[in-house]
């Protein structure tokens, strides 16, 4: 054996062996090397982070990780997010050019909370706003009043969402080539009441470098009530631009929820304070380079057997509506959107006064004023 080729076997078998080595580290290393920073990484960003097992595996850079969890318990409102199994195939040799690329991403047995501060229920809970605005559906049956100022007066007492922990001028370069995604989203109550959701999450050419106002990705919701197939049925798409920065997204947003229907989750409705028979929303939202444009995005909601409950139903005895239709804009930014759908609901129900009268008639307190405002309107049309 001549000199050289020794040198290149003994070469070979130093890289295999280096290899080896790597993939061992990979393998069962990761995990403590990773939980050790893991407490630099929660002091840093409020958010508590943690895993049972990480390993990878090379030359093919896939990546997988169990239980992992993470909690922003500290905030003002709680959310979880853990998963049971995650595997991505991560691209090494992408890192050197200072780009994450994930070919794919696969997460599996997910589950996403999100609890409210029963602190904040007097301000910002649903039922807060429902009591807000029967208060002036019960002022517009009587006066008439369909002013801007109404819609206003119902969300004064909610105070103004605070989103820029959720915004970062800089990302770093990543793309991802395909995400699956099942999970379980939960929603608690500060009373306590909660609402479960089976949702299958999709994406495709999803990145944060290029054109950011080329719709280059997509990214699908479907999804219904837990245990439930045929209530609260999502089916919504999208198409995504490049998220150079999530101030200023271009995204496109359309698709449906179906078969609301409060009965499937009467715990959370009588929180809320009202009961519907069936709503179906279609949604239709277009955001350009971080704005909202009313006029090109909306939600829509047709509402069947809509009446109060619990709560409620004792400030506005029997009113209900048999239909409805609400058309609720959405305008402002990304950051501070500017989405009311109490006032929509306002001005809807102030449509359709006859019918909300009829339904109040068995509320001796203000029977009179409603038949005066009545007949005032209606005579008034006779005479013309």
């Amino acid at each position: 054996m001549t000199r050289t080729r020794k040198i290149i076997l003994s070469s070979l078998a130093a890289l295999v062996l280096l290899f080896a080595v790597i993939n061992i580290f990979l393998f069962y290393g990761m995990t403590g090397m990773v939980k050790k920073i893991l407490p630099g990484i929660s002091q840093t960003t409020g958010v508590t982070i943690g895993m049972n097992k990480i390993w990878a595996t090379l030359p093919r850079g896939i990546v997988k990780i169990s239980g992992l969890s993470l909690d922003n318990a500290a905030g003002k409102d709680r959310s979880l997010v853990s998963a049971g199994h995650v595997r991505a195939n991560l691209g090494f040799l992408s890192l050197l050019r200072g780009i994450i690329t994930f070919s794919s991403l696969d997460i599996e047995n997910a589950k996403m909370t999100i609890v409210r501060n029963k602190a904040e229920k007097s301000g910002t809970s649903p039922t807060g706003a429902m009591e807000q605005t029967v208060s002036s559906v019960n002022e517009t049956a009587v006066t008439g009043n369909t002013s801007g100022q109404q819609s206003g007066t119902a969300n004064a007492g909610a105070p103004a969402p605070d989103p820029a922990f959720l915004f970062r001028s800089e990302l770093p370069r990543a793309a991802l080539g395909r995400l699956r995604m099942n999970t379980v989203l939960e929603y608690i109550d500060p009373d306590g009441a909660k609402l479960r959701l089976n949702l299958e999450i999709t994406a495709e050419n999803i990145s944060t470098y290029g054109d950011p106002n080329q719709e280059t990705g997509n990214f699908s919701v479907k999804g219904h009530l837990e245990n439930k197939p045929d209530s609260i049925v999502i089916d919504i798409k999208g198409r995504v631009a490049p998220v150079v920065s999530t101030e200023n997204p271009t995204f496109d947003i359309n698709g449906t929820i179906t078969n609301i229907r409060t009965k499937d989750f009467k715990e959370l409705a009588d929180a809320v304070g009202i009961e519907i028979g069936q709503a179906d929303i279609n949604l239709d939202i277009k955001c350009r380079e971080g704005s909202y444009s009313r006029e090109a995005s909306f939600v829509n909601a047709d509402i069947k057997d809509l009446k109060a409950s619990e709560k409620l139903a004792s400030k506005v005895k029997g009113a209900s509506l048999s239909s409805a239709t609400l058309s609720i804009p959405l305008k402002g930014t990304f950051a501070a959107p500017d989405f009311d759908p109490v006032g929509s609901m306002i001005d809807t129900l102030a449509g359709n006064i006859e019918a909300i009268t009829r339904s109040l008639k068995s509320n001796k307190k203000i029977e009179k004023e409603i038949n005066r405002a009545l007949e005032s309107l209606l005579g008034e049309k006779k005479k013309k």
